[in-house]
């Protein structure tokens, strides 16, 4: 009735590319989300807000996909414009430094990662406030690089002071809460406190498991960081499978394809279940390709 350019038009495919990536349908949330920039970028222009908000999100996406040099070159563009237009301190500005650092990230610059965090974590602490979700987010992802940089006791500091204030503002089940959970079992099986982190794990499954159901991506992140608990903890039967059922259920594809050289699966090398499980992996991340 009004066109594919109008307004109202636009912003139900933004919401739409929207509930496609919180539903873990990825590949078909980047192009919503693709068809929704290149039209806002031609009818609205580059530094409209609708558009920053849709550079943002597809930023989001590509790198969940594991698509990092075109996310990292996308949220770039998106932060300097949002500085530009919003200034520096602007919550949305913020937002941009953080999702630029998990692009950066994951490609292993892991020290530019961390100093984009903490900037965006002293502004937040004294622009939005301590219990702000913003700055409990930025505290979980600089928690997570400092894990990567292998500084664990620190991360779970910053993880456990999160999670207080996750718990009592979010609630139990709120995502954040959950990735808090999930991250300070990751430092903890760090630590070598691998029953500590299987209980942790577990819980933070079983909550994921229950909200998101068995097929989200984010279930299956949660069944490989269990499995390499697991297997810290001795329990090499428990993760096979939950390493396979990670596989067969939602792992991302870039996750798929790094099993073979994720250093903490070594230990499993030498079983010949682990390049059955490979291959395996190998394949579904073809399938995943085709989607």
């Amino acid at each position: 009735m009004l066109g594919p350019e109008h307004p109202d038009t636009l912003s139900s495919m933004s919401y739409l590319g929207s509930t496609l990536y919180r539903s873990g349908h990825l590949k078909d949330a980047e192009t919503m989300q693709g068809e929704t920039l290149t039209i806002q970028e031609r009818v609205l222009g580059v530094e409209h807000p609708d558009t920053l908000r849709s550079m943002s999100v597809l930023g989001n996406t590509l790198t969940r996909e594991g698509h990092f040099s075109e996310s990292e070159a996308l949220q770039r563009k998106t932060l300097e414009l949002r500085r530009h237009v919003l200034g520096p301190e602007h919550p949305d500005t913020l937002v941009s430094m953080t999702d630029l650092a998990v692009s950066i990230k994951r490609q292993g610059r892991y020290a530019d990662a961390e100093a984009l965090e903490r900037e965006a974590l002293s502004i937040q602490r004294r622009v939005l406030g301590p219990e702000h979700l913003s700055t409990l987010m930025t505290m979980n992802n600089l928690a997570g690089t400092l894990t990567y940089e292998n500084q664990p006791v620190e991360a779970e500091k910053i993880l456990r002071l999160a999670l207080a204030i996750q718990q009592r503002v979010l609630g139990v089940e709120h995502p954040e809460t959950v990735r808090s959970m999930a991250n300070i079992a990751s430092c903890l099986r760090k630590e070598g406190r691998c029953s500590e982190a299987i209980k942790m794990g577990r819980e933070a499954l079983d909550i994921r498991l229950r909200v998101l159901g068995i097929e989200h991506p984010d279930v299956a992140v949660a069944s490989y960081n269990l499995a390499i608990a697991e297997e810290c903890g001795g329990r090499r039967d428990e993760a096979f499978r939950l390493l396979t059922e990670a596989v067969d259920h939602g792992l991302p594809a870039y996750n798929d394809l790094g099993i073979e050289k994720d250093p903490y699966l070594v230990p499993l090398h030498g079983d010949p279940r682990f390049q059955i499980l490979v291959s395996h992996a190998k394949e579904r991340a073809a399938v995943l390709a085709k989607k």
